[in-house]
């Protein structure tokens, strides 16, 4: 009798003890299930992110130098398809390496696309090993809207410079001060000064000596830029130290 109460009582805890493994399996199962989503969740919204993202990125492997992935930016910058990207690499679209730092973070490239354009970015490299993981992210910025804007910048400029000297009058650009920063042609021919010599300088080195009141010039001016428009009489002295009368 007590043999077979012992034999029972072994199966009693056997059964019982699978039944505690069973359960720890089924938790783990749905712990592990539960977490899979948030991954593939977390992994869904990073991509979204990154695609949504007008930098084209790039991750490289260390060892390979070849792309894993890219973002829909550098998919549609590169113009090849994303299976085509990813047996390629990097230095395969580097056109020319300038080594032109634009900043401390970026180098300025030129990148060829599948249809042989040349573009112009912006490009950072930015080396994860220490982090922990064996790959290497590449920033590119496409800037060739910014290259149009210098160069309309460029051409506005030399349009307003060539304006600027066509006129006859002299004509001054002060800081509140009184410092010039700018003179057209009319002003350096007028005094006989190269632009040069006389931009930095104040209205005492075109000022006659003892013939004008400086401080109150520089009350005129001042009122100038309070937007209230001054007309006065300014006794000059040309570089050959010719003195004369001007109105401005």
């Amino acid at each position: 009798l007590f043999q077979h109460s012992f034999t029972f009582s072994i199966l009693i805890q056997s059964h019982r003890l699978t039944g505690d493994i069973k359960s720890v399996e089924t938790l783990f199962s749905q712990r592990v299930a539960s977490r899979t989503v948030e991954l593939e969740k977390t992994r869904r919204e990073l991509k979204v992110i990154l695609d949504s993202i007008f930098t084209g990125i790039f991750m490289v492997d260390r060892v390979t130098g070849k792309i894993i992935r890219a973002n829909q930016t550098a998919i549609e910058l590169i113009g090849y398809e994303k299976e085509e990207i990813q047996s390629k690499k990097i230095d395969d679209f580097i056109y020319t390496s300038t080594n032109e730092q634009e900043n401390d973070n970026y180098f300025k490239e030129i990148i060829i696309n599948n249809q042989g354009e040349h573009i112009p970015v912006f490009r950072k490299t930015i080396d994860l090993y220490d982090k922990g993981f064996d790959f290497i992210i590449e920033n590119f910025i496409d800037i060739r809207e910014l290259k149009k804007a210098e160069a309309a910048l460029r051409a506005s400029e030399e349009s307003y410079r060539k304006l600027f000297d066509s006129v006859n009058d002299a004509i001054y650009i002060q800081s509140r001060d009184g410092k010039f920063l700018d003179v057209n042609m009319g002003a350096a021919r007028m005094y006989g000064y190269e632009r040069d010599e006389i931009i930095g300088q104040y209205p005492s080195m075109l000022s006659a000596e003892n013939l004008n009141d400086l401080n109150k010039t520089r009350e005129l001016v001042d009122a100038a830029f309070d937007g209230i428009p001054q007309n006065f009489e300014f006794w000059g002295k040309r570089k050959n130290g010719e003195i004369f009368l001007k109105e401005v």
